[in-house]
């Protein structure tokens, strides 16, 4: 009789470790996205997304249709901001011995290829990492003195984790004035109370927008004396009262 080998204690695999491996073994994210931890960066700091990459690649290429056409009208000559991951990332060198380097750029939807070289190599290496969750600032143009050469010209590289304390100036709640009550004031109280217990610093302003349907009113209530620290938690606390923060 062989007896049954016992499994070692581990501890759990976080997010991006559980999905990475999920990746490797079948080909796919299977149990969510590692943008999962950043959806609220991409909605209020992104306002593009990966498909209009895409597109300007597919302008250069001559890889395009009607539709491609159309959505192309409405990005060239424009700044796009744009969140993703580094799926893929490359440093390598021209048959000219210059240094260059490549990344498969992706969101929940869509990737593409960028490329970087010369001076924005230099600037932006640093960011050609597999894994990195970014925030891409560029501007769909037409190349020095080459009409009708359309690219995504970079001009500025965030991490995603850094955007909300860089962007993030105040935080709104919403809320309507029937739901104002002594029991809803002591939920606020004990979210506000927990936030400034379990994060370091709190330098974002807190803001209490009240509205009324009935008579079409809205009061901004700025808090005079709180700061809060808009942490993944405390808008998930927020949330779970069915009210609705915004980031200023």
């Amino acid at each position: 009789m062989i007896s049954e080998p016992s499994l070692p204690v581990a501890p759990e695999w976080g997010l991006i470790d559980r999905l990475k491996f999920e990746k490797d073994a079948i080909g796919i994210f299977l149990s969510g996205h590692p943008l999962d931890n950043y959806k609220l960066e991409l909605k209020e700091f992104c306002q593009q997304k990966v498909k209009h990459l895409a597109i300007v690649n597919k302008i250069r290429t001559g890889d395009t249709n009607e539709e491609v056409l159309a959505e192309f009208e409405g990005i060239k000559n424009r700044e796009l901001v744009v969140g993703g991951l580094v799926v893929v990332a490359s440093q390598r060198m021209t048959k000219t011995g210059k240094p260059f380097g490549t990344m498969v750029f992706e969101d929940y939807d869509d990737s593409c290829e960028l490329a970087l070289f010369g001076d924005d190599f230099i600037k932006f290496k640093q960011f050609l990492t597999d894994g990195y969750f970014l925030q891409i600032r560029g501007r769909v143009g037409e190349r020095f003195r080459k009409e009708g050469d359309w690219e995504f010209k970079i001009t500025s590289i965030n991490l995603l984790s850094e955007l909300r304390d860089k962007l993030a100036k105040s935080v709104t709640i919403q809320v309507p004035l029937e739901r104002i009550d002594d029991n809803f004031m002591t939920q606020i109280n004990a979210i506000l109370e927990d936030n400034k217990a379990n994060t370091d610093q709190q330098n974002c302003q807190l803001l209490f927008e009240i509205y009324d349907r009935e008579q079409n009113v809205n009061i901004k209530m700025p808090s005079k004396t709180v700061k809060i620290n808009p942490s993944n938690h405390f808008l998930e606390q927020l949330y779970s009262l069915d009210v609705h923060p915004k980031l200023n």
